[in-house]
Formats: C-alpha cells, sequence, structure tokens
C-alpha cells in the first residue's frame, strides 16, 4: 500500500508557530574579521589610529585623523574549509567566495582655528560571509532524528494524532511535531508518541537495538552588509571625534538534508527517510556608532568607541519535505505495517519579527614609535545574553518569552582582542602582521551541550561554536603620494560541535534522547586586494 500525504494547508501564510530559534539570533548577530587589506592584516587593531576604513568601522572618531579625501576599495578571495567528524567517519568540504569588502569615500574639510576640520565620509563594508558547505556521515549510531520528534512532540504537543491531519494543524502546533507525524517520522500509541524506529525492525534477533546510518549536508550561503554614513571632527590635532549611522542589510539561505537508513531486524525490512529543510532569512536593521581618539602626544593614541545594539526586522521564509519509507503503527488496531509517505509544509510560509543584537564597547591604544613602526591593541566586549527576539507587530511580548529566557541562560559576555604591528621598510614599501581572537559567547554548560537546545520550526541543527582565532599579515605598497596598494592574507580558525538535533532530558535530569555530535572544523583562507587614492 502507498499512501501520499500532501499537506498544502494554506497557500500564503504567516504564523508564530513556526518560531525562531535562539541559535539563529546568535549567527545573525556575529561578524567577521573584516575592512581594508591594511586593516585586516594588522588583525584589525585600528580604534586607535584611524585614518583607514577599518578604523573608522571600529571607531568612528578614525575620520577625524584623514588630512585629505580618499577613495577606496578592496577585493577578497576566501576558501573556507570544513571537515566533520562523527564517532571517526570524516568528511572534507571547501567553498569559494569572492566580493568587495569595502568601497568607501572620505571628504575632507580643512577649517580655521582650534578645530582644523571637518570630515565626512560613506563607506560600505561587508561584516560577515555565511558561505559554506559540509557533510556529516554517522555509521552504526544508537539514536535518531524520531526520538528526538517523538520525545519532543509527547512533552509539547501531545494531542491526538487526528489534530495533526487536520488543514490548521500547521497554525496551531510546533511545526516539527505536524511534519513528523504526517511525515511517517512519530507514530501514535495512545500514550504519546513514538518513533517509527521502534517498529519491527527495533531490535535484532539477538535481542539488541538496531541501529542508525545518517548523513546530513548543508549547504549555506549569505551574508551581513553594512552602509555607513560618517562625520567626524579634528580639535588641535589633538581629540578627534566621529559619530557613524549604519544601515544593515542581511540575507541568509539554508538548505539542507538529513538522510537516515535503518538497519534491518532480522526478518523485517530496515526502511529509512529523507527530510530536507530550506530558510531564507531577510531584512535590514539599522545601528548608531560614536566615538573618540585622544593623542596626547605624538607617539600615544587612545581610542574609545560605543556600537549600539542593530535594530533588525527580518522576515524568514521556510519549507521542509519528508519522505519516508518503512514502518507505521496503525492508531487503531496498533498493528505495524509497511508504508511509504510523504509530506511538505505549507507553501510560501513566512514569519516576520525582530532581532536586537548586543551593543559593543571598544577600547583601544596605540604606540608610534618615530616614522618607522606602529603597535596597536584594541579590545572589545559585548553581551550576548542581551540578544532578543520579538513580534514585529507588538514588540518583544510574551510570543518569545521562552527563547529570550534561553538567551539570557545560555549566552554570556564574550571578549576580542585584537593586535596589530606595522613596519614601514621604505617610504613606499610597509610590512603588517595581526592576530586576533573572538571568544565564544555560549555559557560553560551550554557549550558543552548539556542544555537542550529548541528546534527553529522543522530545522532542529544547530552548532555549539568555539573560539575563533585569526592570524594576518600584508604588504602595503606607495607607488606615488597619492596611489597605493595594499594585500593582506588571514587565516580564520574555529572549532565546533554539529547536533543535528538536541538531547533531551527529564525532570529528573536523566538523559531520555541522546544525539551524537559531530566536530566541525571550520578554516577559511582570505586574501584581500585593496586600492586607494588620497587626493
Amino acid at each position: 500500500m502507498k499512501k501520499i500525504i500532501l499537506l498544502f494547508a494554506i497557500s500564503f501564510i504567516a504564523v508564530q508557530i513556526y518560531g525562531q530559534g535562539q541559535m539563529d539570533a546568535l549567527k545573525y548577530s556575529g561578524t567577521d574579521l573584516s575592512g581594508s587589506a591594511r586593516g585586516v592584516a594588522m588583525g584589525g587593531a585600528f580604534g586607535a589610529l584611524g585614518g583607514d576604513i577599518t578604523g573608522i568601522a571600529q571607531n568612528p572618531a578614525g575620520i577625524g585623523v584623514y588630512r585629505s579625501s580618499e577613495i577606496v576599495g578592496t577585493l577578497s578571495l576566501s576558501s573556507v574549509n570544513t571537515e566533520t567528524n562523527t564517532l571517526g567517519s570524516i568528511t572534507k568540504d571547501n567553498r569559494a567566495n569572492f566580493n568587495f569588502s569595502n568601497i568607501a569615500y572620505v571628504g575632507y574639510m580643512p577649517l580655521a582655528g582650534d578645530v582644523s576640520a571637518v570630515n565626512f565620509g560613506f563607506s560600505y563594508n561587508r561584516l560577515k560571509n555565511f558561505g559554506r558547505n559540509y557533510n556529516s556521515i554517522g555509521n552504526g549510531l544508537t539514536s535518531s532524528l524520531t526520538d528526538y520528534i517523538a520525545e519532543y512532540t509527547t512533552r509539547n504537543a501531545n494531542v491526538p494524532a487526528e489534530k495533526f491531519e487536520a488543514n490548521n494543524a500547521y497554525s496551531l502546533f510546533p511545526w516539527i511535531s505536524v511534519l513528523g507525524y504526517n511525515g511517517g517520522l512519530i507514530n501514535d500509541n495512545g500514550n504519546g508518541y513514538i518513533s517509527s524506529l521502534m517498529g519491527p525492525q527495533a531490535t535484532r534477533e539477538d535481542g539488541t537495538l538496531q541501529t542508525v546510518d545518517r548523513m546530513y549536508s548543508v549547504s549555506e550561503r549569505g551574508h551581513i552588509d553594512s552602509y555607513d554614513f560618517t562625520m567626524g571632527t579634528n580639535i588641535s590635532d589633538m581629540v578627534y571625534l566621529g559619530l557613524t549611522f549604519s544601515f544593515t542589510d542581511m540575507r541568509y539561505n539554508l538548505n539542507s538534508r538529513h538522510t537516515e537508513e535503518f538497519e534491518r531486524g532480522g526478518e523485517f525490512k530496515g526502511g529509512g527517510f529523507d527530510f530536507d529543510n530550506s530558510l531564507e532569512t531577510s531584512g535590514a536593521g539599522y545601528q548608531v556608532s560614536i566615538g573618540a581618539i585622544f593623542r596626547p602626544i605624538d607617539e600615544l593614541r587612545l581610542g574609545i568607541a560605543y556600537h549600539s545594539p542593530t535594530w533588525y526586522n527580518l522576515t524568514d521564509s521556510y519549507s521542509a519535505r519528508v519522505n519516508y519509507e518503512g514502518w507505521l503503527l496503525d492508531p487503531n488496531n496498533l498493528e505495524w505495517d509497511w508504508d511509504n509517505i510523504s509530506a511538505t509544509t505549507p507553501r510560501n510560509a513566512f514569519t516576520e519579527y525582530r532581532l536586537t543584537t548586543p551593543d559593543r564597547w571598544v577600547m583601544s591604544i596605540a604606540g608610534v614609535i618615530g616614522s618607522r613602526a606602529i603597535i596597536s591593541l584594541d579590545y572589545e566586549y559585548s553581551d550576548c545574553s542581551k540578544i532578543r527576539l520579538g513580534n514585529a507587530n507588538n514588540g518583544f511580548n510574551n510570543e518569545y518569552r521562552k527563547q529570550n529566557e534561553y538567551i539570557s541562560q545560555d549566552f554570556v559576555g564574550a571578549s576580542t582582542l585584537k593586535a596589530g604591528l606595522e613596519y614601514r621598510v621604505t617610504p613606499q614599501l610597509s610590512l603588517r602582521a595581526g592576530y586576533a581572537w573572538m571568544q565564544s559567547p555560549l555559557e560553560k554548560s551550554f557549550k558543552a551541550g548539556l542544555q537542550e537546545v529548541l528546534p527553529s520550526g522543522t530545522v532542529t541543527a544547530y552548532t555549539l561554536d568555539g573560539d575563533i582565532n585569526y592570524y594576518s599579515a600584508g604588504i602595503g605598497y606607495r607607488f606615488t603620494p597619492n596611489f597605493y596598494m595594499d594585500f593582506a592574507f588571514s587565516v580564520r580558525q574555529q572549532t565546533s560541535e554539529l547536533y543535528t538535533y538536541s538531547p533531551i532530558w527529564n525532570d529528573m535530569n536523566e538523559l531520555v534522547v541522546s544525539s551524537d555530535p559531530t566536530g566541525l572544523k571550520n578554516n577559511t583562507y582570505t586574501g584581500l586586494l585593496t586600492l586607494g587614492y588620497r587626493f
């Protein structure tokens, strides 16, 4: 017997049951090390230096350091290499990203008196690239996505199964539960919901549990771009002040496939399923930044800057589909039959919501050694527990109360340290090196995988990311007093844990659904070329 269930309940729908997750909010709140080739080569440590597009983005007061107008642009080419390790099964993948890192114009307006200049500028900066591919293969696993969906549904939507079959089910219940039931991944046994893996193939002939072979593949695309309008001033070549208004554009696309094959159980067939997810997030936001640089002597510069939260209005568009072949439990006679089922979420579904990222403080110090060398340090702090999700129309109401409570508990303040060195070999040639460390904002037990993570609609997978390390170097050459070129190369390293679904504990802190994590290594190699002209 073959049964096809196509759930096109509503052709155009915006429903809150889909739910934005805390891990999505964190992902959209972060940025990469970015800017001009000179800035990246020095680890982004430009908060006290100014006179560079990277410096303006780090501290708006940096625009006051300019003594001429400038046009500048930067190209970047990155290779994103990923490696996954699931219980010894290793897979590797890579993706190339090519884009403009920044394009900017700075206008210099000299004045008489103590205020020696008022400068203004416009810049485009790519703050983050989401593009990467990775695959995870795990064989002989002892848990399944179906176990997670069954337990989650029993706890959060334990209603009669026929309610999941109604046309309005997706507007009433968690999407993962509705899709899981109608797609054959879970079954109603009268006392709750159980995994389809608990059918006749659940145990071997010797009584031991069967195992699962899993493959999970992901393709991510997208970016966060910032359009900055900055004004600044120079007071007596000692104090520099700046103000920036930023408009941010964000695009993110996720396409994933979760495949499981169940081992055969003696005379019984095993079965398995494909579970596809597609998510597109788009929207815009705005931010305000202010900063100051103080130069008490020619050899020393001190900087401080405050970056407000970015206030986003975002839209998620999503779809998911399950194709299942295996054993299904008939809720009427509680007998298992072999079946094929397909289920699909509503078409053109979307959710509009608000996201507020955490604010950020930057404190900087730089030393200038004669006319030959610069040493610079930046320290940043941002409290990610302040990230907030909210309804698009009613603000931060109870609809997102649980997600925001999880954010407050599971995320913490994080530091970023940037260091840079520049040495002028000749008046035309400069050598540079830098390092940056970005601390993971995850609370200790949460980072260790000891806390449950709520699904984002039908997307159950997430990563627990570790610290990020950047190593960079570069050269700069001035062809004429006006025209220059800079080159930089950076290496970004990060280790994470990938969970295709969350483990679940009961009220007695006993693990009832296990989830085998996958080690995920991300190494990104980026080359940047900046061309600039000052006049």
